[in-house]
């Protein structure tokens, strides 16, 4: 018996009677693997109703702009105005105001970026290839049952793959300060949940390729080769029980703090513990494990 196998006695794999989740149901994403791996206060404490950084919302905009490119919407994507406010829209539905979280001056520089990020993914990657691929779903989100919990709750899986086409093939971007160290697309869990829940919807069959496209914002450059996995069963069934276990510790509230981080064998605060990038700050009391006189810092919500 495999401990995949072992984990249904928990409820893994049981059938959900309802159709959506509950108030109490837990919805299980790739980011919610990110946050506990960075700390289990993240997710036990609940992440502050915040803006968005602008890096996350850079990566929004640029998602975007390469979905209008793919579905043909593209006609307007060099135009700065267009783009600052589609922008501005993007942001309006979150319920944010983004002169009130940017200078105009760092907005504009932004929006250049953004237009010459999607130029040039267009460049290396739409016309020589992209452009051929038979598009089978693009930002289509899924929802799959994964169990109901011995307490009778339900935990349900969650994702928006960006890209999948004919041939077993999965595509995601994203957008990064400096790019994604080796190895990155290894570890993370969202090439094999994706896969799963393609898998599930029928639009793939395993193995599939699954390419991570990479903005790398300090060089200006796509990285399209170094990121790229092939999802088998075997991956599958690993996220699978990480992503039910992971469930059962939120249930339980079972989540350990972890505010400090190691840099070249020496012990401080890591980075991921402050106020500019965790969402659960202004509830967490753990913070104040290291004094270091970061701990009394305040949130700022704007840009720059």
């Amino acid at each position: 018996m495999t401990t995949l196998e072992a984990y249904a006695a928990t409820g893994l794999g049981s059938p959900i009677p309802w159709d959506e989740p509950k108030p109490d149901d837990i919805v299980y994403r790739q980011s919610t693997r990110e946050a506990l791996a960075l700390c289990g206060g993240r997710v036990l404490l609940g992440q502050e109703d915040r803006p968005p950084s602008e890096a996350m919302s850079f990566g929004t905009l640029v998602h975007k702009m390469i979905e209008m490119k793919i579905l043909g919407e593209d006609s307007m994507l060099n135009i700065r105005p267009f783009v600052r406010k589609l922008w501005t829209g993007l942001l309006a539905e979150e319920g944010h105001d983004i002169d009130v979280l940017s200078p105009s001056s760092l907005i504009d520089k932004s929006v250049e970026e953004a237009i010459r990020a999607v130029e040039f993914w267009v460049e290396d990657f739409w016309l020589p290839e992209g452009q051929y691929l038979h598009a089978i779903g693009v930002e289509v989100l899924r929802l799959l049952p994964l169990g109901v919990t011995p307490a009778g709750n339900g935990v349900w899986l969650q994702g928006t793959p960006d890209l999948v086409v004919s041939g077993n093939r999965i595509i995601d971007f994203k957008t990064a300060g400096r790019g994604w160290n080796e190895g990155k697309h290894l570890v993370r869990v969202q090439a094999p949940l994706y896969t799963y829940m393609e898998r599930e919807a029928g639009t793939v069959e395993t193995p599939t390729a699954f390419d991570f496209q990479v903005f790398n914002r300090q060089s200006s450059t796509w990285d399209l080769d170094s990121h790229s996995l092939v999802v088998t069963d075997r991956m599958i069934d690993a996220a699978l029980e990480m992503a039910w276990t992971d469930a059962l510790a939120i249930e339980a509230g079972a989540l350990p703090f972890q505010p400090y981080g190691e840099s070249y064998g020496k012990f401080k605060r890591g980075w991921h513990c402050s106020a500019k990038y965790c969402g659960a700050w202004d509830k967490c009391s753990v913070k104040y494990l290291i004094e270091d006189g970061n701990a009394d810092l305040e949130h700022d919500p704007r840009w720059g």
